[in-house]
């Protein structure tokens, strides 16, 4: 298992610390840190913990961070020591690198730490990798020929007068294919395949030390031929002048460089298209090169911002600061800031730029235009202070929560309902406090579903600090706190009188549908005292208007026209006759058929009834039904003469039941028919009388 890295931070502020560890921990996941930050902390962190690396503030109350660098230096000058302060200036950050620092990084920036650790991890790495080779410089003979032997790179010993090659290292035998033998044996003309009388001449000029370096293609026992790299010198051997040769392949850059051109050309389309502004400068601040998007954000041609400097897009007021991050740029490699610049036309946009070391004498910076980002964090802070204001100000009870209901904030509105003060709720679940005994499982399950996202609307009883009862309504959904936590937006409404009002109205209604039911059932009473009265008069059809008045009933419900309706035939039906109370009573129970002038007088009955019942208010057309129920669909009926849809549905039910049971049951003048003459009657007459 790898060992862990180990970090010593001396730091006196516990988020600065963890900043900087969440920081580390992004590119270094694997380190153990240690945060101090007094000076005895940090000397027996120093003996006892043994880090690989610091990171210290500049300043503390009863430390400082040059004083602890110091005593770093004085330990392991190749202990990396980076600085992190909340705000530094340039004197002091040539400062803090001159005595030793290996990196500093401004907390406003602490991104930029993870690199730096990791780039300061490096450069230790670099130092230590050097001095191991110094030492081995200093190493006996036998030490420089296994160095040669074992040395991963191809080295060959030439004779520069004949070529023969005299000495092969064992990486020459893997990458040539030959025996070391065998190559001892060997011209390197037989290797390189340039002509024998080139390679003569190449030889000389490494033997004269006119050049060193020389690039030619060799040829390899399996017969592939390899680009090299070849680093030739001359060296002295018993008196004997032979050339040290290194070779290294270079097939693969080779053929890297091939693709090179076009990947650069490539590379300058993706800085002429990119949607940020790119940009060189000198150490002065001089443009020397911006991509179309610098132009299109400040307004200038090329030629015009070749001519220009960084300050001279920044504002008056603004350039002192700027041309200090420029002097940090030219001083330490890197320099970050945002601020206001102006357009060709003199419009105020916002930029922010990240500058880097570029090569000597140069810069690149990335810029990106801020301006909307900044007014929308303006606008977002005044929204938040005018949902601020809304939350203090609101007539509704308002608590945010966490998801098992502990109070993180109430408004005045809360503490004014329920009784109880801010402090009193704060980190305490809501429910303890507002709930009824009797209520609280129901609550725990509402709760309970918020931890799903489910929003929730319910009306409910809660409790007041004085014990009274309440009526609310409550509305809550889940709403995102700082980072990955969730929380509740709760509201509740005070709706207690609205309640009693509600109960008040239930209790009226309850007493008005009682009434209306008594009515109701006086009514029909009064209904049936009318039948019985106008059926008193004719005892041979006693009972007809109460058959027909059930027939019609279940005619109705049959026709799907409900209960109520379906009753209210019911009811017409029972009085259909009513209006035979004015015709004579030796008409109505004579035996045999009635002449043209007593038939005349029957057919009277329907006004008659129209006109008893108009005086009867009623929500449904009581009076008119009875006056329709002898009107056909063909016109043939009687009193008006009604055909089709100008009678009403109901008038029509009454006139079928009435004829079925008129001619199923025994008239004086006539025996009873049957219901199967009655159902062939209808069948006969059905879309006519």
């Amino acid at each position: 298992m790898e060992a862990k890295m180990r970090v010593l931070i001396l730091e006196d502020l516990s988020t600065d610390a963890e900043l900087a560890i969440k920081e580390i921990s992004r590119v270094a996941p694997h380190c153990e840190f240690l945060v101090v930050e007094t000076r005895r902390e940090f000397e027996e962190a120093l003996a006892c913990f043994r880090p690989d690396a610091v990171i210290s503030d500049y300043k503390l109350p009863s430390f400082d961070g040059m004083t602890a660098l110091e005593l770093v230096q004085r330990q392991d000058p190749d202990l990396p020591f980076i600085i992190v302060t909340g705000s530094i200036n340039e004197e002091t950050a040539v400062e803090c690198m001159k005595a030793g620092a290996w990196d500093y990084v401004i907390k406003e920036h602490l991104r930029r730490l993870g690199p730096a650790f990791l780039n300061a991890l490096n450069q230790k790495q670099l130092r230590k990798e050097r001095k191991a080779a110094e030492q081995r410089f200093l190493e006996s003979e036998e030490l420089y020929r296994k160095i040669f032997e074992d040395h991963a790179a191809v080295k060959l010993l030439i004779d520069p007068q004949t070529g023969s090659i005299l000495d092969a290292n064992r990486a020459a035998e893997e990458f040539y294919g030959w025996p070391r033998a065998t190559l001892r044996q060997m011209l390197i003309q037989q290797i390189n395949t340039m002509p024998s009388d080139q390679v003569k001449a190449e030889m000389e000029k490494a033997r004269s030390l006119k050049r060193v370096h020389f690039e030619f293609q060799h040829r390899k026992a399996d017969g592939s031929v390899r680009d090299v790299a070849v680093y030739s010198s001359r060296i002295e051997l018993k008196g004997r002048e032979i050339l040290h040769s290194i070779v290294h392949d270079i097939t693969d850059r080779k053929l890297a460089e091939a693709s090179l051109s076009s990947s650069e050309s490539r590379l300058r389309r993706y800085v002429e298209n990119a949607p940020i502004g790119i940009f060189q400068i000198d150490g002065k601040g001089n443009f020397l090169d911006a991509n179309p998007a610098v132009l299109q954000f400040t307004g200038y041609t090329a030629g015009e911002i070749r001519a220009m400097s960084v300050l001279d897009l920044v504002p008056e007021e603004s350039r002192g600061e700027v041309a200090r991050f420029l002097g940090l740029l030219k001083d330490c490699g890197w320099s970050s800031w945002e601020s206001p610049i102006l357009q060709k036309g003199g419009t105020r946009r916002w930029w922010q730029v990240e500058g880097m070391f570029f090569e000597e004498g140069r810069y690149l910076g990335y810029a990106t235009d801020t301006t909307e980002e900044r007014k929308a964090l303006s606008d977002l802070a005044r929204e938040s202070v005018y949902l601020e204001q809304l939350f203090q100000h609101s007539p509704l009870t308002i608590q945010l929560c966490e998801l098992d209901g502990t109070i993180l904030r109430v408004n005045p509105a809360c503490e004014k309902m329920f009784g109880f003060s801010q402090q009193e709720l704060m980190g305490h679940r809501i429910d303890e406090f507002i709930v009824p005994e009797e209520e609280r499982e129901i609550a725990r399950r509402y709760t309970e579903s918020f931890s799903s996202g489910d929003a929730l609307a319910f009306e409910a009883r809660r409790m007041r600090k004085d014990g009274t009862l309440i009526d609310v309504a409550f509305t809550g959904f889940s709403v995102r706190l700082d980072g990955n936590q969730t929380g509740v937006f709760a509201i509740y409404r005070d709706i207690t009188k609205w309640k009693q009002a509600e109960r008040d109205l239930e209790e009226i209604n309850r007493q008005l549908r009682q009434k209306v039911s008594e009515l109701e059932r006086a009514w029909e009473q009064s209904i049936h005292v009318l039948a019985i009265a106008s059926e008193a008069r004719d005892p041979y059809t006693a009972g007809h208007q109460r058959r027909v008045a059930r027939l019609s009933r279940a005619i109705a419900l049959e026709m799907g026209m409900g209960e109520t309706r379906s009753r209210q035939v019911e009811m017409a039906a029972l009085i259909h006759d009513i209006g035979k109370i004015e015709v004579p009573s030796e008409i109505l129970v004579k035996p045999g058929r009635l002449n043209p002038l007593e038939f005349k007088l029957i057919q009277v009955h329907p006004a008659t009834a129209h006109r008893i019942l108009s005086s009867i208010e009623l929500p449904w057309p009581l009076a008119e039904i009875v006056y329709q129920h002898h009107e056909a669909m063909d016109g043939s009926g009687y009193p008006r003469g009604l055909a089709g849809e100008q009678i009403l549905p109901e008038a029509r039910i009454i006139s079928v039941a009435d004829t079925v049971e008129a001619m199923s049951s025994h008239r004086p003048y006539r025996p009873a028919h049957g219901l199967e003459a009655a159902l062939e009657e209808l069948r006969k007459c059905r879309g006519g009388r």
